[in-house]
C-alpha cells in the first residue's frame, strides 16, 4: 500500500463505504413490528394436492373452514384459531379468499393464509 493506491483508489473506497453508511442509516431498516401472516392448516379432501401461492375462496360452516375451487370442496380445517375463523366471518357473508403459503410433502396438508 503505497503513495499511488492511497491517491487513485482512496476515494472510490470512501464513496462506497458513505453509499453503505447512507443504507444503514435509513429510519425504516429494522421495523418495530414485523407483520404476521397468520395461517391454518388445512386437510385435502379426495386427494387433492395443493399449489404453493394459489388462491383459493374459503367459506364458513359454523366453525369448520371450507375451501372451494371453483364450486367443489378440496379441503377443510376444523380446528383454525378462533382468530382466523372471526377474520373470515367479519369478511362478509362468511367468505373470504385465502392463498397457500406451503405444503407438506407426505401429509399433502396446506398452510393457508387469508388475505
Amino acid at each position: 500500500m503505497g503513495i499511488d493506491w492511497q491517491t487513485q483508489c482512496a476515494p472510490t473506497w470512501q464513496r462506497s463505504w458513505d453509499r453503505g453508511r447512507e443504507e444503514l442509516s435509513k429510519p425504516n431498516l429494522f421495523t418495530h413490528e414485523p407483520e404476521v401472516k397468520r395461517t391454518f392448516r388445512v386437510t385435502p379432501l379426495r386427494e387433492h394436492d395443493f399449489i404453493i401461492d394459489q388462491q383459493h375462496q374459503l367459506r364458513l360452516d359454523g366453525d369448520v373452514i371450507i375451501v372451494l375451487e371453483g364450486v367443489r370442496s378440496i379441503g377443510e380445517s376444523v380446528s383454525a384459531s378462533s382468530i382466523i375463523v372471526k377474520k373470515i366471518r367479519e369478511s362478509g357473508c362468511g367468505i373470504a379468499l385465502g392463498v397457500v403459503r406451503d405444503v407438506y410433502p407426505f401429509t399433502h396438508h396446506a398452510e393457508i393464509a387469508v388475505l
